[in-house]
Protein backbone atom coordinates (compact mmCIF):
# COMPACT_ATOMS: atom_id res chain seq x y z
CA UNK A 1 0.00 0.00 0.00
CA UNK A 2 1.58 3.25 -1.04
CA UNK A 3 1.85 5.56 2.23
CA UNK A 4 0.38 8.98 1.76
CA UNK A 5 3.42 10.11 4.03
CA UNK A 6 6.00 9.55 2.07
CA UNK A 7 7.74 12.74 -0.16
CA UNK A 8 7.41 10.40 -3.29
CA UNK A 9 4.08 10.10 -2.63
CA UNK A 10 3.65 13.64 -3.20
CA UNK A 11 1.76 13.68 -6.96
CA UNK A 12 -0.37 10.75 -5.95
CA UNK A 13 -1.25 12.70 -2.74
CA UNK A 14 -2.53 15.33 -5.16
CA UNK A 15 -3.84 13.30 -7.53
CA UNK A 16 -5.78 11.20 -4.82
CA UNK A 17 -7.37 14.69 -3.84
CA UNK A 18 -8.59 16.57 -6.82
CA UNK A 19 -10.23 12.74 -7.13
CA UNK A 20 -12.09 13.10 -4.30
CA UNK A 21 -12.98 16.86 -4.89
CA UNK A 22 -14.10 15.95 -7.98
CA UNK A 23 -16.41 13.47 -7.00
CA UNK A 24 -17.80 15.60 -4.53
CA UNK A 25 -18.66 18.21 -6.86
CA UNK A 26 -19.99 15.67 -9.39
CA UNK A 27 -22.16 14.82 -5.98
CA UNK A 28 -23.30 18.10 -5.17
CA UNK A 29 -24.06 19.59 -8.84
CA UNK A 30 -26.02 16.14 -9.51
CA UNK A 31 -27.97 16.79 -6.15
CA UNK A 32 -28.21 20.62 -7.41
CA UNK A 33 -30.22 19.55 -10.62
CA UNK A 34 -32.22 16.98 -9.25
CA UNK A 35 -33.66 19.31 -6.80
CA UNK A 36 -34.14 21.45 -9.77
CA UNK A 37 -35.75 19.55 -12.03
CA UNK A 38 -38.20 18.37 -8.94
CA UNK A 39 -38.78 21.69 -8.12
CA UNK A 40 -39.56 22.70 -11.88
CA UNK A 41 -41.78 19.25 -12.07
CA UNK A 42 -43.55 20.16 -9.10
CA UNK A 43 -43.92 23.87 -10.37
CA UNK A 44 -45.79 22.59 -13.40
CA UNK A 45 -48.17 20.72 -11.49
CA UNK A 46 -49.15 23.09 -9.26
CA UNK A 47 -49.71 25.28 -12.47
CA UNK A 48 -51.41 22.63 -14.24
CA UNK A 49 -53.85 22.15 -11.44
CA UNK A 50 -54.32 26.32 -10.80
CA UNK A 51 -55.23 26.01 -14.94
CA UNK A 52 -57.83 23.56 -14.23
CA UNK A 53 -59.64 25.01 -11.43
CA UNK A 54 -59.63 28.17 -13.23
CA UNK A 55 -60.95 26.64 -16.17
CA UNK A 56 -63.68 24.44 -14.35
CA UNK A 57 -64.38 27.87 -12.52
CA UNK A 58 -65.07 29.59 -15.80
CA UNK A 59 -67.16 26.47 -16.98
CA UNK A 60 -69.38 26.91 -14.14
CA UNK A 61 -69.76 30.55 -14.66
CA UNK A 62 -71.10 29.97 -17.71
CA UNK A 63 -68.02 30.11 -19.79
CA UNK A 64 -68.73 27.72 -23.36
CA UNK A 65 -65.26 27.88 -24.42
CA UNK A 66 -64.06 26.23 -21.32
CA UNK A 67 -67.31 23.94 -20.59
CA UNK A 68 -66.48 22.57 -24.14
CA UNK A 69 -62.64 22.41 -22.88
CA UNK A 70 -63.13 20.52 -19.98
CA UNK A 71 -65.32 18.00 -21.45
CA UNK A 72 -62.65 17.06 -23.62
CA UNK A 73 -60.37 16.61 -20.71
CA UNK A 74 -62.49 14.60 -18.98
CA UNK A 75 -63.18 12.42 -22.27
CA UNK A 76 -59.58 12.09 -23.10
CA UNK A 77 -58.14 11.55 -19.33
CA UNK A 78 -56.03 14.79 -20.33
CA UNK A 79 -54.31 15.84 -17.34
CA UNK A 80 -57.25 14.79 -14.95
CA UNK A 81 -58.36 11.43 -14.66
CA UNK A 82 -60.46 9.96 -17.41
CA UNK A 83 -64.04 10.04 -16.48
CA UNK A 84 -66.88 9.49 -19.21
CA UNK A 85 -69.63 11.06 -16.77
CA UNK A 86 -67.92 14.44 -15.89
CA UNK A 87 -67.02 14.33 -19.98
CA UNK A 88 -71.20 13.46 -20.50
CA UNK A 89 -72.31 16.17 -18.38
CA UNK A 90 -70.42 19.53 -19.96
CA UNK A 91 -70.56 18.45 -23.16
CA UNK A 92 -74.39 18.23 -22.60
CA UNK A 93 -74.55 21.40 -20.84
CA UNK A 94 -72.63 22.81 -24.44
CA UNK A 95 -74.28 21.10 -26.64
CA UNK A 96 -78.29 22.20 -25.27
CA UNK A 97 -76.82 25.65 -25.57
CA UNK A 98 -76.13 24.43 -29.60
CA UNK A 99 -72.52 24.09 -29.83
CA UNK A 100 -71.69 21.48 -32.68
CA UNK A 101 -68.62 20.17 -31.83
CA UNK A 102 -70.19 19.07 -28.11
CA UNK A 103 -73.18 17.44 -29.87
CA UNK A 104 -71.08 15.75 -32.19
CA UNK A 105 -68.98 14.48 -28.96
CA UNK A 106 -72.64 13.36 -27.49
CA UNK A 107 -73.32 11.34 -30.12
CA UNK A 108 -70.40 9.66 -29.98
CA UNK A 109 -70.93 8.68 -26.60
CA UNK A 110 -74.41 7.59 -27.06
CA UNK A 111 -72.91 5.06 -30.13
CA UNK A 112 -69.80 3.92 -27.82
CA UNK A 113 -72.35 3.51 -24.61
CA UNK A 114 -69.68 5.89 -22.50
CA UNK A 115 -71.18 7.99 -19.66
CA UNK A 116 -74.68 7.13 -20.96
CA UNK A 117 -76.56 3.97 -21.98
CA UNK A 118 -75.54 3.24 -25.48
CA UNK A 119 -78.64 4.58 -27.32
CA UNK A 120 -78.66 5.08 -30.92
CA UNK A 121 -81.92 7.20 -31.33
CA UNK A 122 -80.36 9.69 -28.96
CA UNK A 123 -76.80 9.44 -31.10
CA UNK A 124 -78.89 10.23 -34.21
CA UNK A 125 -80.57 13.34 -32.52
CA UNK A 126 -77.27 14.47 -31.54
CA UNK A 127 -75.43 14.03 -34.20
CA UNK A 128 -78.05 15.22 -36.77
CA UNK A 129 -77.92 18.55 -34.71
CA UNK A 130 -74.31 18.93 -35.43
CA UNK A 131 -74.59 17.94 -39.08
CA UNK A 132 -76.70 20.58 -39.44
CA UNK A 133 -74.40 22.84 -38.02
CA UNK A 134 -71.73 21.56 -40.78
CA UNK A 135 -69.98 19.54 -38.34
CA UNK A 136 -67.87 17.07 -40.09
CA UNK A 137 -67.27 14.90 -37.70
CA UNK A 138 -70.73 14.20 -36.86
CA UNK A 139 -71.37 14.43 -40.75
CA UNK A 140 -69.06 11.10 -40.90
CA UNK A 141 -70.36 9.49 -37.94
CA UNK A 142 -73.77 9.18 -39.02
CA UNK A 143 -73.15 8.80 -42.38
CA UNK A 144 -71.68 5.88 -40.61
CA UNK A 145 -74.97 4.80 -38.75
CA UNK A 146 -76.98 5.01 -41.81
CA UNK A 147 -74.65 2.82 -44.18
CA UNK A 148 -74.65 -0.03 -41.28
CA UNK A 149 -78.11 0.61 -40.49
CA UNK A 150 -77.41 1.26 -36.56
CA UNK A 151 -81.37 2.11 -34.93
CA UNK A 152 -82.39 3.55 -38.79
CA UNK A 153 -83.21 1.55 -41.86
CA UNK A 154 -79.77 1.05 -43.70
CA UNK A 155 -79.73 3.27 -46.38
CA UNK A 156 -76.98 3.52 -48.46
CA UNK A 157 -77.48 6.93 -50.44
CA UNK A 158 -78.21 9.23 -47.21
CA UNK A 159 -74.52 7.50 -46.03
CA UNK A 160 -73.15 8.88 -49.51
CA UNK A 161 -74.68 12.59 -48.90
CA UNK A 162 -73.19 12.77 -45.88
CA UNK A 163 -69.46 11.17 -46.41
CA UNK A 164 -69.60 13.63 -49.21
CA UNK A 165 -70.71 16.85 -46.92
CA UNK A 166 -67.91 15.60 -44.72
CA UNK A 167 -65.24 14.68 -47.51
CA UNK A 168 -65.35 18.50 -49.18
CA UNK A 169 -64.44 19.63 -45.67
CA UNK A 170 -61.00 17.57 -46.23
CA UNK A 171 -62.40 14.95 -43.40
CA UNK A 172 -60.18 12.09 -44.05
CA UNK A 173 -62.12 9.55 -42.12
CA UNK A 174 -65.13 10.37 -44.79
CA UNK A 175 -63.00 10.60 -47.66
CA UNK A 176 -61.89 6.85 -46.99
CA UNK A 177 -65.75 5.83 -46.02
CA UNK A 178 -66.29 7.03 -49.90
CA UNK A 179 -63.79 5.32 -51.33
CA UNK A 180 -64.99 2.34 -49.88
CA UNK A 181 -68.51 3.27 -50.73
CA UNK A 182 -67.27 3.61 -54.30
CA UNK A 183 -65.30 0.15 -54.22
CA UNK A 184 -68.58 -1.78 -53.17
CA UNK A 185 -70.97 -0.02 -55.22
CA UNK A 186 -72.77 0.80 -51.61
CA UNK A 187 -75.60 3.25 -53.05
CA UNK A 188 -73.62 4.43 -56.51
CA UNK A 189 -72.20 2.87 -59.02
CA UNK A 190 -69.03 0.62 -58.71
CA UNK A 191 -65.98 2.70 -59.52
CA UNK A 192 -62.13 1.67 -58.52
CA UNK A 193 -60.88 4.84 -60.27
CA UNK A 194 -63.69 6.90 -57.46
CA UNK A 195 -62.99 5.19 -55.24
CA UNK A 196 -59.11 5.58 -55.50
CA UNK A 197 -59.40 9.23 -56.01
CA UNK A 198 -61.13 9.17 -52.21
CA UNK A 199 -59.13 6.78 -50.80
CA UNK A 200 -55.82 8.64 -51.95
CA UNK A 201 -57.19 12.04 -50.84
CA UNK A 202 -57.77 10.07 -47.10
CA UNK A 203 -54.14 8.45 -47.24
CA UNK A 204 -52.77 12.19 -47.52
CA UNK A 205 -53.99 13.17 -44.62
CA UNK A 206 -52.90 9.93 -42.95
CA UNK A 207 -55.88 7.73 -42.48
CA UNK A 208 -54.31 4.59 -42.25
CA UNK A 209 -57.84 2.55 -43.51
CA UNK A 210 -57.11 4.57 -46.76
CA UNK A 211 -53.54 3.37 -46.95
CA UNK A 212 -54.87 -0.57 -45.71
CA UNK A 213 -57.58 0.05 -48.85
CA UNK A 214 -55.11 1.03 -51.48
CA UNK A 215 -52.54 -1.97 -50.66
CA UNK A 216 -55.76 -4.20 -51.09
CA UNK A 217 -56.25 -2.68 -54.67
CA UNK A 218 -52.78 -3.09 -56.07
CA UNK A 219 -52.66 -6.96 -54.15
CA UNK A 220 -55.69 -7.74 -55.75
CA UNK A 221 -55.51 -5.76 -59.03
CA UNK A 222 -58.92 -3.75 -58.67
CA UNK A 223 -59.06 -0.91 -60.79
CA UNK A 224 -54.91 -0.61 -61.30
CA UNK A 225 -52.60 -3.62 -62.12
CA UNK A 226 -51.43 -6.06 -59.90
CA UNK A 227 -48.56 -4.78 -57.89
CA UNK A 228 -47.37 -6.79 -54.88
CA UNK A 229 -44.68 -4.01 -54.23
CA UNK A 230 -47.06 -1.32 -53.94
CA UNK A 231 -49.59 -3.47 -51.75
CA UNK A 232 -46.52 -4.15 -49.34
CA UNK A 233 -45.53 -0.08 -49.29
CA UNK A 234 -49.34 0.99 -48.34
CA UNK A 235 -49.68 -1.54 -45.74
CA UNK A 236 -46.24 -0.59 -44.31
CA UNK A 237 -47.87 2.99 -43.95
CA UNK A 238 -51.48 1.95 -42.37
CA UNK A 239 -49.36 -0.87 -40.02
CA UNK A 240 -46.73 2.38 -38.70
CA UNK A 241 -50.35 4.20 -37.98
CA UNK A 242 -51.23 0.67 -36.28
CA UNK A 243 -53.59 -0.30 -38.38
CA UNK A 244 -53.99 -4.10 -37.41
CA UNK A 245 -55.44 -5.57 -40.94
CA UNK A 246 -52.73 -4.34 -42.94
CA UNK A 247 -50.49 -5.61 -40.34
CA UNK A 248 -51.54 -8.82 -40.21
CA UNK A 249 -51.09 -8.68 -44.34
CA UNK A 250 -47.77 -8.12 -44.25
CA UNK A 251 -47.24 -11.20 -42.12
CA UNK A 252 -48.79 -13.22 -44.66
CA UNK A 253 -46.85 -11.36 -47.17
CA UNK A 254 -43.61 -12.38 -45.47
CA UNK A 255 -44.46 -15.67 -44.26
CA UNK A 256 -45.38 -16.55 -47.69
CA UNK A 257 -43.01 -14.87 -50.05
CA UNK A 258 -45.53 -12.71 -52.10
CA UNK A 259 -43.18 -10.81 -54.68
CA UNK A 260 -40.79 -10.94 -51.82
CA UNK A 261 -37.65 -12.90 -50.05
CA UNK A 262 -39.58 -14.91 -47.25
CA UNK A 263 -38.57 -14.24 -43.77
CA UNK A 264 -40.19 -16.33 -41.13
CA UNK A 265 -38.95 -14.04 -38.27
CA UNK A 266 -40.36 -10.92 -39.84
CA UNK A 267 -44.11 -12.59 -40.49
CA UNK A 268 -43.91 -13.62 -36.70
CA UNK A 269 -42.87 -9.70 -36.22
CA UNK A 270 -45.92 -9.05 -37.89
CA UNK A 271 -48.11 -11.40 -36.48
CA UNK A 272 -47.25 -10.74 -32.66
CA UNK A 273 -47.86 -6.98 -33.43
CA UNK A 274 -51.35 -7.84 -35.50
CA UNK A 275 -52.38 -9.71 -32.56
CA UNK A 276 -51.24 -7.12 -30.05
CA UNK A 277 -54.39 -4.87 -31.97
CA UNK A 278 -56.92 -7.68 -31.33
CA UNK A 279 -56.60 -9.71 -34.90
CA UNK A 280 -57.71 -12.99 -33.98
CA UNK A 281 -56.59 -14.69 -36.94
CA UNK A 282 -53.14 -13.18 -36.82
CA UNK A 283 -53.04 -14.70 -33.11
CA UNK A 284 -53.90 -17.88 -34.31
CA UNK A 285 -51.33 -18.30 -37.21
CA UNK A 286 -48.73 -16.81 -34.77
CA UNK A 287 -49.40 -19.80 -32.47
CA UNK A 288 -48.66 -22.35 -35.16
CA UNK A 289 -45.71 -20.67 -36.58
CA UNK A 290 -43.99 -20.74 -33.45
CA UNK A 291 -44.26 -24.14 -32.98
CA UNK A 292 -41.78 -24.42 -37.01
CA UNK A 293 -39.09 -21.37 -35.97
CA UNK A 294 -35.98 -22.01 -35.07
CA UNK A 295 -34.59 -20.66 -31.32
CA UNK A 296 -32.78 -17.97 -33.74
CA UNK A 297 -35.33 -17.15 -35.61
CA UNK A 298 -37.93 -16.49 -32.43
CA UNK A 299 -35.11 -14.73 -30.95
CA UNK A 300 -35.24 -12.47 -33.55
CA UNK A 301 -38.98 -11.93 -34.06
CA UNK A 302 -38.93 -11.05 -30.60
CA UNK A 303 -36.16 -8.52 -30.71
CA UNK A 304 -37.48 -6.97 -33.95
CA UNK A 305 -40.99 -7.24 -32.16
CA UNK A 306 -40.00 -5.31 -28.97
CA UNK A 307 -38.18 -2.70 -30.88
CA UNK A 308 -41.22 -1.76 -33.19
CA UNK A 309 -42.93 -1.59 -30.06
CA UNK A 310 -40.88 0.75 -28.70
CA UNK A 311 -40.35 2.93 -31.76
CA UNK A 312 -43.96 3.34 -32.34
CA UNK A 313 -44.66 3.81 -28.35
CA UNK A 314 -47.28 0.83 -28.38
CA UNK A 315 -45.80 -0.95 -25.45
Amino acid sequence: MRDLNNKDSEGYRENYFTLILLVLLSIVVSTLIFSTVTKVDASEKVHEINMLEELLNLAKQGNVEAQVSIAQKYYLGSGVPQSYINAEKWFRVAAERGVAVSQSYLGRMYVEGHGVPQDYNEAIKWYSLASDQGDAEAQSDLGAIYQRGLGVTQNYTKAFELYMRAAEQNNSKAQSNLGLTYKKGLGVPRNYQEALKWYHLAAENNEASAQFNIGDMYRSGQGVAKDLKKAERWYFKAAKNGYGLAQFNLGIMFGNGLDMEQDLSLALMWFNIASANGIKEAREIRDDLIKHLSPNQLSKAQEMTSEWMKKTGSE
